[in-house]
């Protein structure tokens, strides 16, 4: 029988010196940054997974330039000056980047500056481990491991999203006068379903899940319709009456059930709306959305809405605030996905310590950190390991 108020002084002492750590509450809080003069347009483009990091680009007569903030840093943000970030992996360390002066497309860290790729601009996008980066070169569409490239293949022009480890890519091509969209994965390059178009119209896979399961993007012409790829069966997002001249999908969750864009294209330097798909079929502004969750709006005009961490907890883009250009990162309530927070407020502290040996004690499940029905030093082990990491 295991000694429970031995392991209650265990835990108690190991406990010491832990540093607590707490969440935000949701809501919607604009990104400052210094100001840029004849400032044209700003968006906070992609979000690290832990909703840390928050990456952007900002656009003023004199030019483009990167821009970061981090929540450790009380979201101050910091110039790094090479063009637009498309991509962020994970942990917010590594930024893939492009059109920007002396870089046509590269990855950006603190630790080893710019590492350009190719010279030709475009729309990277980087794998969660940032190991991998998907892009092309010269109207072709290429892979690079651990800076190495990799052609893709005859017929494909760019990659434009890849899954966590950059196992599997998703992008365009040109094939006999036609424009189609393509899954690749492993060497093997599959066209997604109903994705030829016309050479004259456009289309572009702009995300997909960090399994490489689930893609979006756009087809067509003038009304650009939004779709969502499970595999490689398409399915077309709601319009809603096609209400708005145009629909952006920029990014997904996981699930593929929550889908953010905006009616503006991202290059666009002013205007449009962010909007949400909810399980493909219910299409509502981004303001609307949040709203319903009990997130304050008053003073933003949020016009469009670029990245979401796989949880959903996190959504980045940019839009007005009290009038001026304004990147935002929202942060929702999705309940509780921080397993050592054992009392739910959102902060880890010695009041979950004290929940932890409560339901210890008392054989509570909830106690047993490693699932295997027995209570031991073991769930001890697995409940502090969780508790020092903390949560996003």
């Amino acid at each position: 029988m295991t000694n429970r108020v031995g392991v209650a002084v265990l835990v108690a002492g190991l406990a010491i010196g832990v540093v607590a750590q707490a969440h935000a509450e949701p809501g919607i809080t604009r990104l400052e940054y210094n100001p840029v003069s004849n400032l044209i347009h700003v968006v906070a483009a992609r979000v690290s997974d832990d909703g840390a990091v928050v990456v952007a680009w900002m656009s003023s007569v004199s030019g483009q330039s990167g821009y970061w903030w981090k929540r450790s840093d009380s979201w101050s943000g910091m110039s790094f000056g090479y063009g637009i970030p498309t991509g962020i992996d994970s942990d917010g360390s590594h930024v893939a980047v492009t059109n920007g002066p002396d870089v046509g497309q590269g990855v950006y860290s603190e630790s080893d500056g710019l590492v350009n790729f190719s010279a030709m601009p475009g729309s990277p996008a980087i794998s969660a481990d940032g190991n991998v980066v998907v892009g092309h070169d010269i109207l072709e569409a290429v892979r690079w491991v651990n800076l190495q490239p990799q052609d893709l293949g005859p017929f494909v022009t760019v990659s434009s999203a890849t899954n966590d480890v950059g196992s599997v890519v998703f992008g365009y091509g040109h094939d006999s006068g036609d424009t189609f969209l393509w899954r690749w994965e492993d060497g093997d390059l599959v066209r997604l379903e109903n994705s030829t178009i016309d050479s004259g119209d456009s289309g572009f896979v702009r995300d997909c899940n960090r399994a490489g399961t689930i893609a979006v993007g756009n087809l067509g012409g003038e009304s650009t319709d939004p779709y969502r790829w499970n595999q490689l069966e398409r399915v077309l997002l709601a319009t809603n009456g096609n209400i708005y001249t145009a629909h952006y999908p920029y990014s997904l969750n996981e699930t593929g059930e929550l889908i953010v864009g905006s009616t503006s294209n991202f290059g666009e330097t002013a205007g449009g709306t962010a909007l949400i798909w909810i399980n493909n079929d219910t299409l509502m502004t981004l303001a609307e959305f949040i709203e319903a969750e009990g997130i304050d709006t008053t003073g933003w005009v949020l016009n469009r809405a670029t990245d979401m961490t796989p949880d959903g907890k996190f959504i980045v883009g940019g839009g007005q605030y009290n009038g001026i250009n304004s990147g935002f990162i929202i942060e929702r309530d999705i309940g509780n996905t921080c397993p050592p927070d054992l009392t739910g407020d959102g902060t880890l502290d010695f009041f979950d310590i004290q929940a932890f040996l409560a339901a210890f004690a008392a054989s509570d499940p909830v106690a047993d950190f490693n699932n295997d029905t027995v209570f031991d030093f073991f769930d001890v082990q697995a409940y502090l390991a969780a508790f020092a990491e903390g949560c996003p």
